[in-house]
């Protein structure tokens, strides 16, 4: 067997010739091969309209990697209009056992929404520590990024627009429901943010919409013309079957409120918003309705 097959020894060992073959596992193949714990693959060149299960399907091509191999991904975003950069990264658990070098080889022959990608290895601080967005946070899959409004939008006219779907309460140590993105001088670039319950909440919106005439209601100068809204879901951490040191699984705690409305914020810890209507447990799962 070629040493280039076997990219995880764990799933295909590899026995020695001999009368007690079937009792001695030859080690592996890739042994002499630098495992770089505490790295990941970074998959550069990704198309901006490449979902989570689009980047997901292509890792699963490697050969012998399940789902349950892939611990998280995190899309890397700009920090002040938060576009995508066609950047992402890819952390393995590392009971799978997954050889980098061999992995970024194969996923270079890949392409991502018919687009060629270029794999390389990076450092898993280094993603966590720069290109976990804060105005993201735990609301992954469920946030929406809005362009495009009306000069004078204030975050009262974004309520107004997305109250019937379903927004999350606010919270005193989480960021705020809705949101209008500022330069650092404070100046609108015509962009928002609006953090709702759940997944499906953020889908219909998107659904419901885009493309929508909105006007500034609550402007200081009358006479705005409106704009019709651009809507996408915001997306940064994808857990698969974990989440990045420190990001909080217990921040995804449900609790309900007595009126049966939207559930109680439970376990916030370092600003950041749980999830009442997706448990981490069920986080995964968005990925199979992302393209919904």
């Amino acid at each position: 067997m070629s040493s280039r097959a076997v990219y995880w020894n764990r799933l295909r060992p590899v026995k020695h010739a001999g009368p007690d073959a079937g009792n001695r596992v030859k080690p592996p193949v890739h042994s002499t091969y630098t495992r770089l714990q505490g790295s990941g693959l970074v998959l550069n060149n990704v198309s901006w309209s490449a979902l989570p299960s689009d980047v997901l399907r292509a890792l699963l091509c490697l050969p012998g990697l399940e789902r349950e191999h892939i611990d998280y991904m995190i899309q890397r975003r700009s920090p002040t209009r938060l576009d995508p950069t066609g950047q992402w990264f890819v952390k393995f658990v590392p009971e799978s056992e997954v050889v980098l070098e061999r992995a970024a080889d194969h996923l270079a022959r890949i392409a991502i929404t018919g687009q060629a990608i270029t794999p390389y290895i990076d450092r898993v601080e280094t993603w966590e520590r720069q290109f976990i967005t804060p105005a993201i946070g735990d609301a992954t899959g469920r946030a929406l990024l809005l362009s495009n409004l009306p000069i004078g939008f204030t975050p009262e006219d974004l309520f107004l627009t997305f109250r019937s779907f379903n927004i999350v309460p606010e919270s005193s140590n989480g960021p705020p429901p809705v949101e209008i993105l500022t330069t650092s001088t404070n100046s609108s670039i015509g962009r928002g943010v609006v953090r709702l319950a759940s997944h499906d909440d953020a889908m219909r919106a998107i659904r419901e919409c885009t493309n929508k005439l909105v006007f500034p209601k609550f402007a200081r100068v009358k006479g705005v013309p409106g704009s019709r809204l651009v809507c996408s879901l915001l997306v940064n951490v994808v857990p698969v079957s974990g989440v990045p040191a420190g990001f909080g699984s217990d921040a995804f705690t449900r609790t309900s409120n007595s009126t049966g409305g939207n559930a109680k914020l439970a376990g916030n810890k370092g600003g950041r918003l749980a999830d009442p209507a997706m448990p981490m447990s069920d986080l995964a799962k968005f990925i199979e309705k992302y393209e919904g």
